[in-house]
This record gives C-alpha cells, sequence and structure tokens, in this order.
C-alpha cells in the first residue's frame, strides 16, 4: 500500500498470510474492508493497511489458485484454475463453492452484479443469473478467441461493459 500524500512509498503487507499461500487479487468495497484472493483456494481479509490479513477461507472449499475477485452487497465471488468458484453472501464470513461454468478451465476474471447475477471470463464468457446453479456461455464472436482475462461493467449503467480478451493473434478489449 502507499498513502495518497505520498503515492510513491510503499510498504509490503506480510503479516497473517500463510506461507505459500499468496494473495493474486484484491476486491476493496469500502475503505477498511478489502478482500484478497489467494493462492492455494485462501480468501484473507485486511481492515487497515500495514496491519496483518486474517483468513476468510483456508483452502478447505479449494485447494485451486484464486485468480480473481469481485463483489456487490454482502454477496462476494472468487474465482480461480480449474472451474474454482467460491461465493460468500455474507461478506465473506461463510462460503460455498457451486460448480463453475468451465470444467477443468481456468476462471480468469469476475464481476457480481448482485446476489444472483455473476460474469466470469475463462476460455470464454459465462454469466448466471440463478447465483450459479446453471451458466450460460455469451458468445463474443471473436475469432480464435482462448481466453477472457479481464471483466469489467459501469455501475449505473450495466449495459455499458468491457472484457478483455486473447487470441491466437494478440490481445483486443472489447466494448458493449
Amino acid at each position: 500500500y502507499a498513502p495518497r500524500s505520498n503515492p510513491t512509498t510503499w510498504t509490503q503487507v506480510t503479516g497473517g498470510f500463510v506461507s505459500g499461500k499468496g494473495p493474486t487479487a484484491l476486491y476493496a468495497p469500502a475503505v477498511g474492508d478489502i478482500l484478497i484472493a489467494a493462492q492455494g483456494g485462501y480468501v484473507y481479509h485486511l481492515t487497515v493497511p500495514g496491519r496483518p490479513v486474517t483468513v476468510l477461507e483456508a483452502g478447505n472449499l479449494t485447494t485451486q489458485t484464486l485468480n480473481a475477485i469481485h463483489g456487490a452487497g454482502d454477496t462476494v465471488v472468487a474465482v480461480g484454475a480449474s472451474n474454482a468458484v467460491l461465493v460468500s453472501h455474507n461478506g465473506g464470513r461463510t462460503w460455498a463453492t457451486p460448480t463453475g461454468p468451465a470444467a477443468g478451465k481456468a476462471l480468469n476474471a469476475v464481476t457480481v452484479w448482485d446476489g444472483q447475477t455473476i460474469w466470469v471470463g475463462a476460455d470464454k464468457l459465462y454469466y448466471t443469473d440463478d447465483g450459479g446453479m446453471s451458466w450460460l456461455e455469451v458468445p463474443l464472436g471473436v475469432t480464435g478467441l482462448t481466453a477472457v482475462t479481464a471483466l469489467a461493467f459501469a455501475r449505473d449503467l450495466r449495459a455499458v461493459g468491457y472484457a478483455g480478451v486473447v487470441t491466437g493473434s494478440g490481445t483486443q478489449v472489447l466494448r458493449t
């Protein structure tokens, strides 16, 4: 982290992390409420930058590396290697593991609209509107698509979204 008053001075947060279960992505819905996806299926919580993190999920539900984390309201979703999906509907206090959208594939990106609507980037783009009970593929019309690696939607106008994709010939940013 770096203070806004001096963004050139960075301090590494090391306390509370389990060895070999380091951070891979974070979601910060509010000041003092930072959720961190990590290796080995771990999810951490950070309240104050510089203080040690606490473990919310200790790799009990999956041991896959988590690649992305996002949320809306009390719903938080982390996704990762080999179709791993972790969902919490109470801000990270408890977690469940619905079946992901792409068996055996790495899930690279996630955006949560609400407790039921979740978008996931993997080998393709997927979404669920029933909290992960079923998934639908969203055709992107991209020749040679190999991965969807990033997702972003406008908060106030969900019809505006972006996807970072990888193809056999390079990378692209798609807009809807």
